[in-house]
């Protein structure tokens, strides 16, 4: 799978219209109800080329109309315009060293079948998770022709490009070509990326106005101890002006003992120093990249809300005093099981997006 940017189109007209098209379908993809006129008053276009786009986007089906917007003024009926469930359906996968959570969702992003599978990651995972996939769909009245592709988010130092994984500690992998892997399995396109990366994507998709800000996303989750001596697990990624910043090594985001902190002989079950002491830690991170919005996301079983409290203290009162400064710590309430969702709806909306510049290209061949 190549993103649609990496197409190259025939001439200048050609690339207008997909630049045009593909800003369009983002806004109707996006959770904010958007109608015709709307688009048009964000966009900038002409009423008239959005009109001319709205109507190619019914006629090839990729959207339907929705509900009726309340006008508070005389004028044509406006509807909400969505995505068609019916156009394409993708599949999420999120690995992790002792279970795997698989989500298939519906072309408007709907959560169409999801399943947590409790599996330890060895050689032989990969071929036990698609057999599960298969069941899965299966189950939802699907059939695997009918999926469009899977994303697949992974613990680690991924290249999204060439689909390996680079390093996973907490799989034991290096260099492990887990996309060519899968996508024989399933027989279909997949695409991979960091488990961060996802899950800050379906924050992204679920909360709008986030692409105004630069952002953070910093995933919490507890280890299983019979498999290392620490307690937590902790993952970031971020999103800069809208895109995700994977680094010159793919590896922006991936933390390292600094910014945790060490086992000082506290009881095991003692969250408190935890939390406050990385409160403190990440209020460098925050004042190092001035980012404007961190999410936080994890299990309420690993971070209650008192600690999520004490981690939110110890950082608001590490932070450099600057005057006014723009800055909102929010925790996520979609868990670690967002992640899974930001994996199918990633691919969702570049399926959506290769489809639609490939009907470009071709037209008038």
């Amino acid at each position: 799978m190549q993103m649609i940017a990496k197409n190259k189109p025939r001439n200048n007209r050609k690339q207008s219209q997909i630049a045009n098209r593909l800003r369009v379908l983002r806004l109707i993809y996006s959770t904010t109800p958007y109608s015709q006129r709307r688009i048009a008053l964000e966009t900038e276009l002409q009423a008239s080329t959005v009109s001319n786009i709205i109507s190619e986007f019914l006629k090839i089906g990729i959207i339907v109309e929705g509900e009726s917007l309340e006008r508070s003024k005389v004028g044509p009926r406006e509807t909400v315009l969505h995505i068609n469930p019916q156009r394409a359906t993708t599949i999420g996968l999120n690995i992790h060293a002792t279970t795997q959570d698989i989500c298939i969702i519906g072309g408007d992003g709907t959560i169409l079948a999801e399943k947590r599978i409790s599996t330890k990651w060895d050689s032989k995972t990969p071929a036990k998770l698609a057999s599960s996939i298969k069941a899965l769909v299966k189950e939802t009245g699907l059939a695997m022709d009918q999926i469009k592709g899977a994303g697949i988010a992974i613990p680690g130092v991924v290249d999204n490009e060439s689909g390996v994984t680079i390093l996973s500690r907490a799989l034991q992998v290096e260099n492990y070509p887990i996309r060519a892997r899968m996508s024989d399995l399933l027989e279909m396109p997949v695409m991979i990326d960091r488990n961060v990366n996802y899950g800050g994507y379906l924050e992204q998709y679920l909360n709008p106005t986030l692409k105004q800000e630069n952002t953070g996303y910093l995933l919490i989750s507890k280890i299983d101890s019979r498999r290392s001596n620490d307690e937590y697990s902790v993952g970031m990624s971020l999103t800069l002006n809208g895109e995700i910043y994977r680094g010159t090594n793919h590896a922006a985001g991936e933390l390292d003992a600094v910014l945790l902190p060490s086992n000082d002989g506290s009881a095991a079950d003692d969250a408190e120093p935890f939390f406050c002491k990385m409160g403190n830690h990440f209020a460098s991170v925050i004042n190092l990249l001035d980012i404007g919005h961190l999410i936080v996301s994890s299990e309420a079983q690993t971070l209650a809300e008192e600690d999520f409290g004490r981690f939110s203290k110890a950082l608001h009162e590490s932070l450099i005093p600057i005057s006014q400064r723009r800055f909102q710590l929010s925790l996520s309430p979609y868990g670690i099981r967002g992640i899974t969702r930001g994996a199918a709806l990633h691919v969702l909306h570049h399926c959506l997006e290769a489809e639609l510049g490939e009907t470009i290209l071709n037209r008038g061949k």
